[in-house]
């Protein structure tokens, strides 16, 4: 297997420190807290001058999350995801999310939206693929 590294300019970017409060995918960045800066408006953005942070290495995804229905199991679209109680990203137009998490036992959850949580745990070291986890909604969501 091969990995490719490829830079990224983030100086001025918006960046939270937080939860991520809306919908989408997040790019997980360590750096220190004097990275951030706050606007007048309250909005945080982060600043890191080209080459002053070494690139990241971004873990290949551990698990794959499916959303669908109980009868027909049909995927279900932009359905928001959490990995022990916190957001994790939303499901695409298959109802699939992949995430990279590190090993050890995660629960994965729906809240709203999935009839439970399912627990999996992600193994240390190299595996084939993501382990697949899959969440059937209520049907109460779907009109």
């Amino acid at each position: 297997s091969s990995c490719a590294m490829l830079p990224a300019n983030l100086d001025g970017l918006l960046a939270t420190a937080r939860d991520p409060s809306e919908a989408g995918a997040w790019l997980p960045v360590s750096c220190p807290a004097s990275s951030f800066s706050q606007s007048a408006s309250g909005s945080d953005s982060i600043h890191i001058p080209t080459g002053k942070v070494p690139t990241p290495y971004v873990r290949p995804p551990s698990i794959q999350v499916q959303v669908m229905t109980p009868c027909c199991r049909k995927p279900v679209a932009g359905v928001l995801v959490h990995v022990d109680g916190h957001r994790a990203g939303v499901t695409d137009s298959g109802g699939f999310l992949l995430l990279a998490l590190p090993p050890g036992k995660h629960e994965v959850s729906a809240p709203g939206v999935a009839r439970q949580a399912e627990s999996v745990e992600v193994k240390q070291g190299w595996s084939k693929g993501p382990e697949e986890v899959k969440l059937e909604t209520s049907g109460e969501v779907l009109a």
